[in-house]
């Protein structure tokens, strides 16, 4: 039951940039009870974190149309993931 306070407040206490970064990698990141909390909470209160939760989500479900069709040229290809993983991980790795 602390860890789960204690990574409210850490996330709570977090730049919006950490933020941006949890929500960039939600989907491939499992966070913590917590955390989800402590970023639920900050999104409650945060103007711009709340429009970067809508973009991606918007971005998701786009994305995830397109991998659903029955054409494999609608999917994304894995390497294409791949590089969009690793330009996540190095944009945030230099904030």
């Amino acid at each position: 039951m602390i860890v789960f306070f204690r990574d409210i407040s850490r996330v709570l206490n977090a730049p919006c940039r950490e933020h941006a970064r949890m929500m960039t990698l939600a989907p491939e990141v499992p966070l913590r009870r917590g955390e989800r909390a402590g970023l639920w909470l900050h999104l409650r209160i945060c103007k711009g974190c709340r429009g970067l939760k809508a973009q991606l989500d918007r971005l998701g479900s786009i994305l995830g149309r397109a991998a659903n069709k029955e054409d494999p040229e609608a999917a994304m290809p894995e390497a294409v993931r791949q590089r969009l993983r690793d330009r996540f991980a190095d944009e945030s790795s230099k904030n």
